[in-house]
């Protein structure tokens, strides 16, 4: 009977880890690269961590002032970590781009006003319609419902680097999709220990030789 209870439990808590879904809602972010640099960035982004899909358990609020905070603390960290290794870093990078491909983001929401312009208008009018391929291509994997998509971009001529963006939406992750990504690390790193430790013994034996 205590087994049977024990084994529903632990059903019911895989139920509920799977069924996590974290919300990023993007009230506003606004940037605009000819303000000062203290005003210049803007944003307001609400995280909402659901259960079962539907019900909200964890509300997180982040805006300009609290993340500049947690950059500050980060910038600190990585100061006192020797980035001098650059296969490190390819490996960092590669990893990255890993998680990129498998995280599965749905969006609910996009909304995006963009003027840019650059010091040479050839290169302005080649960068517009570039950015609107690239921004299309990912709303056609990723957008839930594309009537709530809408996304301006405008070439600025003015012969100086100049990008305002205001934008706003919304993004869904699955925790589903967050844990498998979790096993793909993971077992990628055993693989890696593995390799590391019959390279290990290959040299060990291979001093026993001379």
């Amino acid at each position: 009977m205590v087994f049977l209870f024990a084994f529903i439990m632990i059903i019911i808590i895989v139920y509920i880890i799977i069924s996590l879904k974290i919300n990023f809602k993007i009230e506003t972010f606004n940037y605009n690269s000819m303000l000062p640099k203290k005003v210049k960035l803007k944003y307001n982004i609400l995280i909402t961590i659901y259960i079962f899909n539907k019900i909200p358990i964890i509300k997180i609020k982040l805006t300009t002032k609290s993340w500049n905070k947690i950059r500050q603390k980060v910038k600190k960290r990585i100061d006192e970590i020797d980035v001098t290794d650059i296969e490190r870093d390819r490996e960092i990078n590669k990893k990255i781009l890993e998680i990129t491909k498998m995280l599965k983001i749905n969006i609910k929401d996009f909304n995006l006003r963009l003027e840019l312009g650059t010091e040479d208008a050839i290169i302005t009018s080649f960068l517009v319609p570039i950015i609107g391929i690239i921004i299309s291509y990912l709303l056609r994997q990723n957008m839930v419902d594309f009537k709530r998509q809408k996304f301006i971009i405008q070439p600025v001529y003015c012969n100086q680097n100049l990008l305002n963006l205001v934008f706003s939406g919304i993004f869904e992750i699955k925790m589903i999709h967050i844990i498998n990504i979790i096993y793909v690390l993971i077992k990628g790193r055993g693989k890696e220990w593995k390799n590391e430790r019959t390279t290990s013994n290959r040299r060990a034996y291979g001093h026993s030789y001379e």
